[in-house]
């Protein structure tokens, strides 16, 4: 088996039952230490539904990114720019965003838009629309051919601010039974990465990469001045951050700002009533 990162020899590292019936073997690079399961023969099934029921967190999630894209997006993108989550799920974090103000849009080939409806790329007239910032939580984890997925990334968005947790750094922790994010009963989880397999994916693309070197991560070709540690304060602020962000939204006159959500609606209603 080769690595699907750097093309190395992977190694055999273990055997598991992946949907509770599928004996499968996972593979680690020699070299990047990426691990990927043989060929996902399974995966069909394993997206009857897009979101797995063990997916408790999703909610939640969507949550602590509205306020952690609002901080990042405020320091270093355009906020009055397009963006995209790619593999946006139910749209939900989509709506969360253009609840804010943002002009966010959802890309998924698998999920249901349900909170986002009349907000997919495919809404915007323009198909060559390059967005400002693409997001994709959790779902590296879940790509079959990392690379070629990231190309087409890309394409859209020359900044990916993605999140997918990487391996332990003890090697005994690497099975099922100690690190459940291998998730072997959804068959969904099929790619697992550590940092020299991130860099190894920002030099084959020669961009940059910023990581707070757990789960948050940006591959970017703008140089910025980003370090772990900066990057956990925007996504989990400190006290004091929180403090001056609620005394900054006292400031603003609420009264004279359009409030997003009503746009959308006005929107979406007038395209359901020109069907």
């Amino acid at each position: 088996m080769h690595c699907k990162i750097c093309e190395s020899r992977a190694h055999h590292l273990f055997n598991e039952k992946v949907l509770l019936k599928y004996d499968v073997r996972y593979f680690r690079c020699e070299k990047c230490e990426f691990i990927q399961t043989e060929s996902p023969y399974w995966l069909n099934e394993a997206y009857t539904e897009a979101i797995s029921a063990c997916d408790v967190g999703i909610a939640q999630r969507g949550l602590l990114w509205r306020s952690a894209l609002n901080r990042i997006i405020d320091c270093f993108f355009d906020r009055s720019a397009k963006f995209v989550d790619f593999g946006g799920g139910t749209g939900l974090l989509v709506r969360l965003m253009r609840d804010l103000g943002f002009d966010f849009y959802r890309y998924d080939l698998y999920g249901e838009n349900a909170f986002a409806r009349g907000f997919d790329i495919a809404d915007i007239k323009d198909a060559n629309t390059k967005f400002e910032l693409l997001t994709a939580f959790e779902v590296f984890e879940h790509l079959e051919n990392p690379l070629s997925d990231i190309e087409k990334m890309f394409q859209l968005s020359d900044s990916l601010l993605f999140s997918t947790l990487l391996q332990p750094s003890d090697p005994t922790q690497l099975n099922p039974q100690s690190w459940n994010y291998f998730s072997p009963e959804t068959g969904q989880h099929i790619a697992f990465y550590t940092n020299k397999a991130l860099n190894e994916i920002a030099s084959k693309f020669g961009c940059n990469l910023y990581s707070d070197g757990e789960d948050v991560h940006l591959l970017t070709f703008r140089e910025l001045n980003l370090s772990s540690d900066r990057i956990r304060d925007l996504v989990t602020p400190t006290r004091f951050q929180r403090i001056h962000e609620f005394v900054n939204s006292l400031r603003k006159p609420l009264e004279k700002i359009p409030i997003p959500t009503q746009i959308d609606y006005q929107q979406m209603r007038k395209k359901v009533m020109e069907r």
